[in-house]
């Protein structure tokens, strides 16, 4: 009892997700005198889901928009003291830009939509550009900025 799972993949309510883990690793395109000998690069695990997974393979080079993330490691903390807490840090990819072909044709955000290689592309209507229009006449910009941000200041 409790201790067999058995997915239920004909059922309505099952839902299935792409998901893949990779690791992040920093580039080493720094000046000669600015590389430290020795060192090895860090690395940070990236969480792919829906149209980004399978997007890079090892040895691309990518951009990556992320939300940073921790999560508790519970081996960690039962090997050592345990008033210690012990995080892993790990990004959620938001969009993925492989940089390995021409720009902007192999990147993807998380909803599955193409985006251009410097990011979305956004549409606006001719009320929206006649808004921001207005908005740039405005005389005093940064206070309408902090008034719509901060109104309590």
């Amino acid at each position: 009892r409790g201790k067999v799972f058995v997915p239920l993949r004909s059922s309505s309510a099952t839902q299935s997700t792409d998901w893949q883990c990779v690791k992040l690793q920093e580039c080493n395109d720094l000046g000669e005198e600015q590389r430290e000998a020795g060192r090895i690069p860090r690395t940070v695990e990236v969480e792919l889901t829906s149209d980004m997974v399978d997007s890079c393979v090892p040895g691309d080079v990518v951009t990556v928009a992320a939300i940073v993330k921790a999560s508790g490691t519970e081996d960690v903390r039962r090997r050592a003291n345990k008033d210690k807490c012990t995080f892993i840090i790990y990004l959620e990819a938001n969009s993925l830009c492989n940089d390995k072909a021409n720009a902007g044709s192999n990147c993807s955000d998380n909803a599955g939509e193409p985006t251009a290689a410097n990011g979305p592309t956004v549409q606006f209507s001719a009320k929206d550009l006649y808004a921001i229009q207005k908005i740039q006449e405005e005389e005093n910009l940064f206070r309408l900025i902090i008034n719509s941000l901060c109104p309590s200041i």
